[in-house]
C-alpha cells in the first residue's frame, strides 16, 4: 500500500508485537515506518523533531530505539520507536552517511572525512577509527560475528572491505560496477547483496568470491538502501520515491510505500513499539 496523495498520519500509541520497516527520507527530513501486517504507514519523526538530512538508520533492540545519522547536522542520533525526544549520541562528524549495528557495536562512515569508524553502543564517545583516506564512503555493512566490514563509496564502481581480525588495510572486493549503494550480508555471511543506482539493479556475490555475480532485480529507478531478511529483500528507490519488497528468488517486486521524497536508509524492527 502506498502513501500516494494521503499524507502519513502521526505515529499512534504503542502497538502489539509486529514487524515494521523504518526508513529515512533525506529530502523530506522525516523517518517513516510501515506495519508489515496492516500496511499502515506513519511519520515517526520529522523536521519538527530536529531532523534535517537523515541518512543511515538501524534498530537497537536492547535500547528499543532507532539510531540514525544526520548528514546536514553531522550527528548520530537516537529516539524511541514511536518518536519522541531525540538524543544526540555523537556530533561534529563530517557528513555521516551509512550506519550498521553488529553485536552491540555501531559502525559508521563519514563521506566528507573519508573515514570508517566504530564504537560500542554503551560508549559511543570512545570511537575507534578503522580507516581514513578511503574516498567518499557512503554505505557500510558489518555482519554479526564477521571479521570483515564492507562499504561503498559515493561515486565508485567498487565494493571495498577491511579485515578486522587483525585490523588490515582497505581492499577491493568487487569492481566494475557503477555507483554502488546499500549493502547487506546474509545471516551466515556467505553472500553480499547490494544496490547499484546507475546500473539500476540489485545483485549479490559469494563473499569468498567462489561464484559469479548474480543479478536479482533489474530496471529499477535508483535503488539505494537495502534490507535483507531470511525470505525477503526490501529497498528504497530515490528516483521513484518508493519502498519496495521482493521475495528472495523472485524477480517480482511489490511497492510498500510511494510518493516519498528521497528515501535512503532502511531497517527492520520486530517486537512491540514501546
Amino acid at each position: 500500500m502506498g502513501c500516494g496523495d494521503d499524507a502519513p498520519t502521526p505515529a499512534p500509541a504503542p502497538a502489539t508485537d509486529g514487524r515494521y520497516v523504518y526508513w529515512t527520507n533525506k529530502d523530506a527530513a522525516t523517518i517513516q515506518r510501515i506495519d508489515l501486517d496492516s500496511a499502515d504507514t506513519v511519520i515517526v519523526l520529522s523536521a519538527a523533531d530536529g531532523l534535517a538530512d537523515p541518512r543511515g538508520i538501524v534498530f537497537d533492540p536492547d535500547g528499543h530505539r532507532v539510531i540514525w545519522s544526520d548528514a546536514d547536522k553531522g550527528t548520530i542520533n537516537s529516539a524511541g520507536l514511536n518518536g519522541g525526544q531525540v538524543a544526540v549520541e555523537k556530533d561534529q562528524l563530517s557528513l555521516p552517511a551509512g550506519l550498521d549495528l553488529a553485536d552491540g557495536t555501531l559502525y559508521w562512515v563519514e563521506r566528507n572525512a573519508g573515514s570508517l569508524s566504530r564504537a560500542a553502543l554503551a560508549t559511543l564517545g570512545d570511537a575507534e577509527t578503522l580507516a581514513t583516506g578511503i574516498g567518499q564512503p557512503y554505505y557500510v555493512e558489518a555482519g554479526p560475528k564477521q571479521k570483515w566490514v564492507y562499504w561503498t563509496e559515493f561515486k565508485s564502481p567498487t565494493i571495498h572491505r577491511l579485515n578486522l581480525e587483525p585490523l588490515g588495510e582497505p581492499e577491493p572486493l568487487v569492481d566494475g560496477l557503477t555507483r554502488v549503494r546499500g549493502l547487506q550480508l546474509d545471516a551466515a555471511g556467505e553472500y553480499l547483496y547490494w544496490c547499484d543506482r546507475d546500473n539500476p539493479n540489485i545483485q549479490r556475490v559469494p563473499t569468498d568470491l567462489s561464484g559469479q555475480i548474480e543479478v536479482l532485480h533489474v530496471n529499477l529507478g535508483k535503488p539505494h538502501g537495502l534490507l535483507l531478511t531470511s525470505d525477503h529483500l526490501y529497498w528504497t528507490d530515490t528516483e521513484t520515491g518508493e519502498v519496495l519488497k521482493a521475495t528472495l528468488g523472485s524477480h517480482e517486486s511489490e511497492t510498500l510505500a510511494d510518493g516519498l521524497d528521497g528515501p535512503w536508509g532502511i531497517t527492520l524492527v520486530e517486537g512491540t513499539l514501546q
